[in-house]
């Protein structure tokens, strides 16, 4: 499908909510003065806005046109990573936001230098970009399959829009143009998603009928790729939202604790249905256009079967929900290399305005690198770059994290320190043989072994110092 076979009110409808999208997003920008407002937004986000960030980096490429895409392949498990999003957003509010903010720090990083010492903050701080950069090229390898569905340019000219667009949404409005565009990106989500997944389904005849359609031991069969794969990629996601920073700056710039807890419940509930609707228009399109290719499910989708005007709605709201996502992660990243790295050890009396500038100067280079990645691995699963993202953060940075929040003290440093590395270590390893062992699972218990190793440890060394 290529730019010139949309319809005239295909075009208008599209570019008229990208337009809307910049004119808010220009407001917001003209808020920003400090670098408060830049990471934390001033840190006087109520319940929706605070929901808006979330949602918005959550559902991204990898909720909607990686959920189609790997359901067009495997079928319903393509709603896992959605599940997983969902989860991960309950043991936040339930667990994470009243002991996080009563610390006050920005990011896990300083937690964990607070704790454990300058080795352990220096190492979390190296492998945070990591997850983020994976999670980052999920999103522009999402954007770049819906730009190459919609015009007829290449895959690497798909990807360059795509950045330049995200560079443009994060540099400069930083966390006040993520909470504000958020909450708008929730309501064109919703009319594109949850409207399209019931028009397939309609279309199909109803759930039963688009069921009976596709082979039942491959769409209908949640664990298609393996129990113990789809529930790693699951636990993966929902507890490598523990560290990332999106989401902590998010509960940061609320209002009140409540507010944070709040929008992360609310956030759960609109995520669920989003992965679903998305599963149900990936399998519907195996039914009708099984020669595709599975990214281009979603768009295509929009464009053949939603009525023109609506059509062009969605299509631009795609587009931005996957920008503002990558944007987003972004975001998190300047936050840990200008708050861990730059200002804790490169310009410890940087000014407000030298450590905004270094905030919008990373989100140049973080998209750079992106292409490159992006680039150099052009069939690589959407989903797959979103698992990715979470495994790396799960296996490197979780475990510290929950340490400094719920037994500090108690953990000893180097144990802590060695426990990331050695992990990541397993799963690199594991990958690199083709080991029948799943590397996110082996590398996270590696990790696990080693902090547990580390209380008794700690704990050993507490009870010499009694006697």
């Amino acid at each position: 499908m290529q730019f010139f076979q949309l319809s005239p009110t295909h075009i208008v409808s599209m570019f008229g909510t990208i337009a809307f999208i910049i004119i808010i997003g220009i407001s917001s920008v003209r808020k920003v003065h400090t670098n408060d407002d830049f990471q934390t937004g001033g840190k006087n986000y109520g319940t929706f806005m605070v929901t808006g960030v979330i949602v918005g980096s959550l559902i991204g490429g990898s909720c909607t046109l990686g959920a189609a895409e790997m359901a067009f392949d495997f079928g319903i498990s393509g709603w896992w990573y959605a599940i997983g999003c969902s989860a991960g957003c309950l043991i936040i509010a339930l667990l994470y936001v009243k002991p996080f903010r009563a610390n006050g720090k920005l990011t896990l990083q300083e937690l964990i230098y607070d704790e454990f010492g300058h080795t352990a903050g220096i190492l979390t701080s190296l492998i945070a970009p990591a997850g983020f950069l994976a999670g980052i090229v999920s999103q522009v390898a999402a954007a770049g399959a819906l730009l190459t569905t919609l015009m007829d340019i290449s895959m690497v000219q798909a990807v360059v829009v795509s950045i330049v667009i995200m560079i443009s949404y994060a540099a400069f409005g930083g966390m006040k143009i993520s909470g504000f565009l958020g909450v708008v990106k929730v309501i064109l989500l919703y009319i594109t998603v949850i409207g399209g997944g019931a028009l397939a389904l309609y279309l199909a005849g109803g759930l039963a009928a688009l069921n009976r359609s596709l082979d039942p031991e491959v769409f209908n069969n949640f664990f298609v790729r393996g129990v113990t794969k789809e529930l790693s990629s699951v636990i993966s996601v929902s507890l490598g939202m523990l560290s990332t920073q999106t989401y902590i700056q998010a509960i940061v710039s609320a209002k009140r604790s409540k507010n944070a807890v709040n929008a992360c419940l609310l956030s759960a509930l609109t995520v669920l249905p989003v992965g679903l609707f998305s599963s149900w228009i990936g399998m519907y399109m195996r039914t009708e256009y099984p020669f595709i290719t599975a990214a281009q499910s979603f768009p295509l989708f929009i464009v053949n079967k939603m009525p023109p005007f609506v059509g062009g709605i969605c299509l631009a709201g795609l587009l931005i929900v996957i920008i503002s996502a990558g944007a987003s992660m972004a975001l998190g990243l300047s936050s840990v290399f200008s708050v861990d790295i730059y200002r804790k050890y490169i310009n410890k009396c940087a000014s407000d305005k030298r450590t905004l500038a270094v905030n919008r100067i990373t989100v140049l280079a973080v998209m750079l690198i992106s292409f490159v990645m992006t680039a150099a691995s052009p069939n690589t699963l959407i989903l797959e770059w979103g698992y990715l993202s979470f495994s790396l953060r799960l296996v490197g940075i979780v475990l510290p994290g929950l340490a400094c929040l719920f037994l500090p003290g108690k953990l000893h440093p180097v144990f802590v320190t060695v426990s990331g590395p050695l992990g990541l270590a397993v799963m690199l390893l594991i990958k690199i043989l083709h080991l029948s062992w799943d590397p996110t699972a082996m590398g996270f218990c590696t990790a696990l072994l080693v902090c547990a190793a580390g209380y008794y440890m700690q704990l050993a060394k507490n009870r010499i110092k009694k006697m």
